[in-house]
């Protein structure tokens, strides 16, 4: 048996505050009772206004500076190698690029449940589904979302 300490970053849209985050990681139902988490510790900073050009928002390394800006003393963890994929955030499966031969349009699919990420999220303009236009942009949008 194991215990295990996590440093979790969560964007806070329910303003339910520190306690109230923490009781609800804490209340949670996990399958089989099997683990029981226990929030040793919250800090809680101001984000000012959230869109989708939020440092948070963005690729790994501007996450990662807004992270430490924030909270000087959080872990350095969420450093990511931008070539490799990150672990499917659904089933924890190994992903992959692949490409539609018709339509010529690159996507990550999970190889464990196959959940997949086909186009960018709904841009600040409006504009919905905009195909990835290369490799680099799919797994950047995938190391995004992904734990």
């Amino acid at each position: 048996m194991e215990a295990i300490k996590l440093e979790v970053l969560v964007v806070d849209f329910d303003k339910l505050g520190g306690e109230g985050v923490a009781r609800t990681i804490e209340d949670a139902r996990y399958p089989n009772r099997c683990i029981y988490p226990r929030v040793l510790n919250t800090q809680v900073a101001d984000l000012g206004e959230w869109d989708d050009s939020h440092p948070l928002n963005q690729d790994m390394e501007a996450a990662a500076a807004e992270v430490k800006r924030l909270f000087p003393t959080a872990v350095d963890t969420i450093e990511h190698d931008p070539d490799t994929l990150r672990p499917c955030p659904f089933c924890g499966g190994e992903a992959s690029l692949d490409m539609n031969t018709t339509s010529r349009r690159v996507y990550v699919e999970c190889d464990g449940c196959s959940a997949s990420l086909r186009h960018h999220p709904r841009e600040s303009d409006g504009a919905m589904y905009r195909p990835f236009t290369s490799a680099d942009e799919a797994r950047a949008a995938w190391n995004r979302r992904a734990p």
